[in-house]
C-alpha cells in the first residue's frame, strides 16, 4: 500500500475514515494485551510512539478479558480509538485464552509469548506472512467489536 492509498478495513475494498494523523501502513496484530503489558509496559508505550511517528494503524484481535483495560485510567494510553490512537480492536469470544501474540508488518512477523516461556522471534518471509495473514483474518472475522 502506498502512502497515498486510502486505509481500508481488513478484508474490505471500502475505505474507512482516516484518523487525525493519517496512517500510512496497516499492521494486523493478535495480542493478549493484559499479559503482554505485564511483561514490559515500557515497550508497549515506546511502540505506540513509534507507530504515531510513522503513521502505523493497528488492527488488533485481543482476548475478551482485555476489554477490562478500556476505561482503566492507568491504561488510558491503550484506548481503542481509531482517531486518537490509530487502532481498531476486536475481541475474541469468552474462554479463548492464548499467551502468544503475532504482529505482521510487510514481510515480517513478530511472534512473542507472554506465558511461562517468554520467547520472541521474527520471521522474515513473504509466504509465512501471507499464511499468518490468513490466520489473522479468520480471527478478525470471528472477533467482535
Amino acid at each position: 500500500m502506498t502512502a497515498r492509498s486510502p486505509i481500508r478495513s481488513p478484508g474490505s475494498h471500502r475505505p474507512i475514515s482516516r484518523p487525525a494523523k493519517a496512517a500510512t501502513t496497516n499492521m494486523p496484530v493478535h495480542r493478549p494485551t493484559r499479559d503482554m503489558i505485564d511483561i514490559d509496559e515500557a515497550f508497549f508505550k515506546w511502540h505506540g510512539t513509534q507507530r504515531f511517528k510513522y503513521g502505523v494503524y493497528i488492527y488488533a484481535v485481543e482476548k475478551h478479558a482485555d476489554r477490562k483495560l478500556q476505561g482503566d485510567k492507568k491504561h488510558e494510553w491503550l484506548k481503542n480509538d481509531s482517531k486518537s490512537n490509530l487502532v481498531s480492536v476486536r475481541y475474541l469470544p469468552k474462554g479463548v485464552n492464548c499467551k502468544m501474540s503475532f504482529w505482521l508488518y510487510g514481510n515480517k512477523c513478530l511472534i512473542a509469548s507472554s506465558g511461562a516461556e517468554k520467547i520472541a522471534f521474527t520471521v522474515h518471509s513473504k509466504e509465512f506472512c501471507e499464511m499468518m495473514k490468513l490466520l489473522w483474518q479468520s480471527l478478525w472475522n470471528e472477533a467482535k467489536p
